[in-house]
């Protein structure tokens, strides 16, 4: 049920579209025409976040078509009401969840994960002002981490966006694990790219 290697293609594809996104317009000093306008810089960023976020929409979704294709030869979907560890790919899995509940909330965990990675990448850029810049940066942080855990270094896990990426493995965390990938990644890097977003949209950046 799995599909790492999607997850690891669609991540490089998000990075690389948030480090061009912004990036791009202070590459080609774009950014400082808009200085002389009232609202460019906020629409600019308006525009951006919106195109991004629908590529992440269709992105989650790509995604997770072998995973829904695989439960769906198994199980009509009136009958996802059982519990996830009656398919055979999931036997093993420690959750108390359902087919319908368990496909819900991996699909929501890599929607919001793949839209903190591109906010994160685009609040970057507006510090870093060079797209390949960026590019690496978000490269070493996110790309990297999915590289080492797969490979066997699984430590870098607690300390990246790897477990929201990962959803299934989330969903069988402790309630502990969970409230502080929540405070770190969902609540607190969110709030950082917003008051740079800010910042931006005010010309201080």
């Amino acid at each position: 049920m799995y599909t790492g290697s999607m997850i690891l293609l669609c991540v490089i594809a998000a990075v690389y579209t948030a480090s061009v996104s912004l990036g791009k317009e202070y590459d080609l000093q774009v950014i400082n025409l808009l200085r002389s306008t009232r609202y460019g810089r906020r629409n600019l960023l308006c525009n951006k976040l919106l195109s991004v976020s629908f590529f992440v929409f269709i992105t989650a979704i790509l995604v997770r078509i072998p995973m829904l294709q695989q439960i769906g030869r198994q199980y009509p979907m009136e009958l996802w009401n059982v519990r996830v560890q009656s398919l055979s790919s999931a036997s093993q899995f420690t959750g108390n969840y359902t087919i319908a509940e368990y496909v819900i909330l991996v699909f929501v965990g890599q929607f919001l994960g793949m839209m903190i990675l591109v906010f994160t990448v685009m609040a970057l850029s507006t510090w870093v002002k060079d797209s390949i810049i960026t590019m690496v940066i978000a490269a070493v942080v996110f790309i990297l981490p999915l590289i080492l855990e797969w490979n066997g270094f699984f430590v870098v896990s607690q300390f990246s966006l790897n477990g929201i990426l990962e959803t299934h493995r989330l969903l069988q965390s402790s309630n502990t694990v969970k409230v502080c990938y929540a405070m770190m990644f969902i609540i607190a890097l969110p709030c950082v790219c917003i008051w740079s977003f800010h910042k931006t949209c005010k010309g201080s950046r």
